[in-house]
C-alpha cells in the first residue's frame, strides 16, 4: 500500500487554470474520490500522478518519495481509462500480461499473476477470448486485471464506468469495491457523477474551477456542505435566504422573506445579516394539513406554502413547492395514489439539524 501527498499542484493552459494550489494526503489503501464537472481540473491531477501532465507547480509524493522528475513508466502506477484501452487484436491473456512482457518478467510468473488476476475479476476460463467477445463489463475487469498485474503503488480510475449503462455501472461499483478492498490498493477516482463517487469512496475531494471545494467522507460532504457549489452538485437541494435573527437556547432563528421563520442549529453571525440555508429534499416531510405535534414529531420547522408543480416519479412524487419566499423541492414518497395538484395549501416540517448554514465564514 502506498500513500499519496500532493502539495500546492498547480497547472495553467494559457490564461485557463487547471489547477490552484491543490494540496490533497491520501492513505494507505484508501479509496479517494476526485469528483466535479467537467473542465474542473480533476482529470488533470489525476494525469499529473500518472505524469502525463507536468504541474507548474508543487509536488506529488507517492510513499513519500517525490515523483515529479520520474517518468511514467518508472512510476509503477496502474491506471484504467474510460475506453479501457485494450488491445482488440490480443486475447485477454495477451491484454492482462502487456505489462508484464515489457518488464520481461517469466513465462512461468507471467501465467500465474495472470490467472490470479483474471480470478480476481471473475474472468477465469476467458484467456483465449478477445476484447470483442465480451460486453461492456467484461472489458471493464480486463482493464482492471492488466492494471493490477503489475502489483502497482496506486491504482488510478479515469472514468471507468462511464461506458456502462446505469444497471451494469451499480453493479460494477459494488465489484470494485470489492476488488480494491480485497487488493488494498491506494486508489484514485475521477468521475462526475456523484452517486458513483459516494458510492465508491472512503473520501471525496470536490472539485471546481481548479480549486478543491471540500474534502471530507460521502455522508459529511452530502449532509453538511461547507458551500452552495458543494451542495448543488451533489445532489438536488433547496436553498433559503433571510437574516440572522436571535438565539434560542441550542437554536438560531432565521427570518425568511415572507415573514415565516425556521431554525438551525448552526450558529449565526449578527442579527440582521443575510444569510442563505440549504435543506435537502428528502429531508422535507410534506402535509396537506396543518400539522399538529403527534405529526411532526421531533421536526422544529413548520412553514406553509403551496403546490406549483408535482411530478409523478413512480416510487416517489417530487413537489415544488412555494414557502417561506423561495420555490422548495421536496421527495414525498409514494405511499397511495393520491398526488396534490397546483394550488393547493401545503406545510412543510423539518428538524433544525437539517438547515445548513453555507456560504459564510
Amino acid at each position: 500500500m502506498s500513500s499519496v501527498d500532493i502539495r500546492n499542484v498547480s497547472k495553467r493552459y494559457g490564461s485557463v487554470v487547471a489547477l490552484e494550489n491543490v494540496s490533497l494526503a491520501l492513505e494507505d489503501g484508501e479509496f479517494f474520490g476526485l469528483l466535479g464537472p467537467s473542465g474542473s481540473g480533476k482529470t488533470t491531477l489525476l494525469r499529473s500522478i500518472a505524469g502525463f501532465v507536468e504541474p507548474d507547480g508543487g509536488e506529488i509524493f507517492i510513499e513519500g518519495e517525490n515523483i515529479n522528475r520520474i517518468p511514467t513508466h518508472r512510476r509503477n502506477i496502474g491506471m484504467v481509462f474510460q475506453n479501457y484501452a485494450l488491445f482488440p487484436h490480443m486475447s485477454i491473456f495477451d491484454n492482462v500480461a502487456f505489462a508484464l512482457s515489457v518488464r520481461r518478467t517469466s513465462a512461468e510468473e507471467t501465467r500465474t499473476r495472470v490467472s490470479q488476476m483474471l480470478e480476481l475479476v471473475q474472468l477465469g476460463g476467458y484467456e483465449r477470448r478477445r476484447p470483442s467477445e465480451l460486453s461492456g463489463g467484461q472489458q471493464q475487469r480486463v482493464a482492471l486485471a492488466r492494471a493490477l498485474v503489475s502489483r502497482p503503488r496506486v491504482l488510478l480510475l479515469d472514468e471507468p464506468l462511464g461506458a456502462l449503462d446505469k444497471n451494469l455501472r451499480q453493479q460494477m461499483q459494488v465489484e470494485l469495491r470489492q476488488i480494491q478492498r480485497e487488493v488494498k490498493i491506494t486508489t484514485v477516482l475521477v468521475t462526475h457523477d456523484q452517486e458513483e463517487a459516494l458510492t465508491l469512496s472512503d473520501r471525496i475531494a470536490v472539485f471546481s474551477r481548479g480549486e478543491v471545494m471540500q474534502i471530507g467522507k460521502p455522508d459529511e460532504i452530502y449532509e453538511r456542505p461547507q458551500n452552495a457549489f458543494t451542495a448543488e452538485f451533489l445532489g438536488a437541494t433547496n436553498f433559503l435566504s433571510g437574516r440572522a435573527g436571535e438565539r434560542q437556547g441550542d437554536v438560531s432563528a432565521i427570518l425568511l422573506g415572507d415573514d415565516q421563520q425556521i431554525l438551525t442549529l448552526d450558529p449565526l453571525p449578527q442579527a440582521g445579516a443575510p444569510v442563505t440555508l440549504t435543506v435537502r429534499p428528502e429531508k422535507l416531510a410534506l402535509h396537506s394539513r396543518a400539522p399538529g405535534k403527534s405529526d411532526v414529531g421531533d421536526a422544529t420547522n413548520c412553514i406553509a406554502g403551496q403546490v406549483v408543480q408535482p411530478i409523478y416519479m413512480g416510487a416517489s412524487i417530487t413537489y415544488q413547492i412555494l414557502a417561506g419566499g423561495s420555490e422548495i423541492t421536496v421527495f414525498h414518497q409514494n405511499r397511495d395514489s393520491r398526488m396534490l395538484q397546483p394550488g393547493a395549501p401545503v406545510w412543510l416540517t423539518w428538524h433544525a439539524r437539517h438547515s445548513i448554514l453555507i456560504d459564510h465564514p
